[in-house]
């Protein structure tokens, strides 16, 4: 029992510091963005940088990774004030589904979701608008805006196309 106990303990400490070593990730990828530290490195932008090769001066970072760790700094840590010692106790997937959604409004009920539901329940809140203001609810549940249909002339052939179109894009044709 005590050897399960160990790798438990164990285990849970490598958790800790996977969280703690994203956290310090997403504070430099945050300084680097921010300040604009990699155009001295001879990028043209933050995105090219972190995914660069590490041969050719990037981080070789994968763009998702990348924008979770900035997303949960920036939000958590920079707007929302937690420490490092309050987010290493929860999970990463948690904190990074939450992170979007999180406010000065919101973060206290969010964040105690954060540590006791599963990635997959904070997913279904999420998605269901628990964490929304009531503003953004109101929002929420307006009728999207009406189709319009415009027809036009085929320049090539002369046949008449139909395009349906909702809030400006284009979501289809119809011959």
């Amino acid at each position: 029992m005590t050897n399960t106990l160990q790798e438990y303990d164990a285990a849970r400490d490598s958790i800790a510091n996977t969280i703690l070593s994203k956290l310090s990730l997403g504070a430099r990828l945050l300084k680097i963005k921010n300040e604009k530290l990699y155009i001295g490195l001879g990028f043209e932008n933050f995105k090219s940088f972190y995914t660069a090769p590490l041969e050719s001066g990037g981080l070789g970072l994968v763009q998702r990774s990348a924008n979770e760790c900035v997303k949960v700094v920036d939000k958590l840590m920079i707007e929302c004030e937690y420490s490092v010692i309050d987010l290493v106790k929860l999970p990463w997937d948690n904190l990074v589904i939450l992170a979007p959604i999180i406010t000065v409004n919101n973060h206290k009920e969010v964040m105690k979701d954060a540590g006791v539901l599963t990635a997959r329940d904070c997913l279904l809140n999420k998605k269901h608008g628990k964490y929304l203001g009531e503003e953004q609810k109101l929002e929420a549940t307006k009728e999207p805006k009406k189709s319009k249909t415009i027809t036009s002339q085929c320049p090539r052939c002369h046949k008449s196309i139909q395009i349906e179109t909702t809030r400006g894009a284009i979501i289809g044709t119809v011959n």
